[in-house]
């Protein structure tokens, strides 16, 4: 079995548990993964028990190893020259019969994977999960021995994009989380939501919500990001200050636990006017792990993750009365919100259950590695 060369942006980030997982999950399984990270990540106490990556830092390569990576996809701006030096210096540590470049999101470090693999004959392959902004992806997607995703949103819209004839080469290998316990209590009126504090996340959609309902309703927004100080402002334009709180980000065995306290979860994920979307949360699955009722988007992925009505309430993207109604539902109608709970909760363990995704995960690593 050939060593898996795991590149990502940064590694480990709070973030992004489902790479740390992952990571993880695949070690567990018998698989050699030698973790390099484009940027070094500042360590924290939730962090140090993780292992850390090599950094890829950009040096002196030979100048025949940067021909080899350049004749894949000519660098013809300074981000992708810093992805060809950056691959170049990370194929120097590969050797094409031991070695396969796989590559966490198709951003910058899919670009360094890309021409390292080309430097160095290694085989390549890479995971989705976001889809916007993206550079060489016909070229990375000819150049993939294989391509995971996350839902059959994701596969569509790839196809759509670059071509059905890539198909075949992408596949669904959902992200999963462990199985919980059931939330035992709640904070009523509490409505807790997780993610970066970016536009697809929807949060100014869900603070325009809670000003719809009543003044018993609080709602915490646990995450860190550009947005902030635009959504502390409308906070205060519609004199919510002392109903919403922005805490920052937390730890992730931290947030599940204010998560657990709420009475409701929601994300209105929302595509922005540059055309940047979620595809299917892991913030979603870890609220409905524990039962907590959600209310979320009819876009994107999260129809494949919530069936409307049964494991949670969905909403039209962007429409804040919309979410609202949905809120004020689950709120006052304890019969619906345990209902909706407890059908979330069962259908994350059906398709989104952490170690059976992982062993499916490393059935298609072993099939297309050997």
């Amino acid at each position: 079995m050939k060593r898996i060369v795991y590149v990502t942006q940064q590694y480990p980030v709070v973030t992004e548990t489902f790479t740390i997982k992952e990571v993880a999950g695949l070690r567990e399984r018998g698989f050699d993964i030698d973790v390099r990270a484009l940027r070094p990540v500042r360590r924290t106490r939730d962090l140090d028990p993780i292992g850390p990556a090599t950094t890829v830092r950009p040096r002196a390569v030979r100048p025949l190893a940067f021909a080899r990576a350049a004749i894949v996809a000519p660098p013809v701006h300074p981000r992708r020259a810093l992805a060809a030096v950056r691959g170049a210096a990370l194929a120097a540590d590969l050797d094409a019969g031991r070695d396969h470049v796989h590559v966490q999101f198709p951003l910058d470090a899919s670009n360094a994977g890309l021409y390292a693999a080309a430097s160095s004959g290694a085989s390549f392959s890479f995971s989705g999960h976001t889809y916007h902004e993206l550079d060489l992806m016909q070229t990375k997607l000819r150049r993939a021995r294989f391509v995971t995703v996350g839902s059959d949103f994701e596969r569509e819209l790839l196809c759509r994009r670059y071509g059905d004839r890539w198909r075949d080469r992408i596949h669904v290998r959902r992200l999963g989380v462990p199985e919980r316990a059931a939330r035992r209590a709640f904070v009523p009126g509490t409505i807790v939501s997780v993610g970066t504090l970016t536009g697809k996340k929807g949060h100014a959609v869900l603070i325009r919500a809670v000003a719809e309902l009543g003044p018993h309703v609080r709602l915490e927004i646990l995450g860190e990001g550009p947005e902030r100080a635009e959504l502390e402002r409308l906070v205060a334009q519609l004199s919510l200050d002392s109903r919403v709180s922005l805490p920052g980000s937390l730890p992730h065995e931290e947030a599940l636990d204010r998560v657990s306290r709420a009475e409701v979860f929601a994300l209105a994920c929302r595509e922005t006017e540059d055309g940047d979307h979620d595809c299917l949360p892991v913030a979603l699955m870890d609220a409905m792990s524990l039962a907590v009722p959600c209310v979320s988007s009819d876009a994107f992925g999260i129809p494949e993750l919530i069936d409307d009505g049964r494991s949670g309430l969905l909403a039209p993207a962007g429409d804040h009365v919309a979410v609202a109604e949905r809120l004020e539902l689950l709120l006052r109608d304890a019969g619906r919100r345990d209902e909706v709970g407890a059908g979330g909760q069962a259908a994350v363990r059906g398709r989104f259950d952490l170690e059976r995704n992982l062993d499916g995960l490393a059935e298609l690593f072993r099939a297309e590695l050997g």
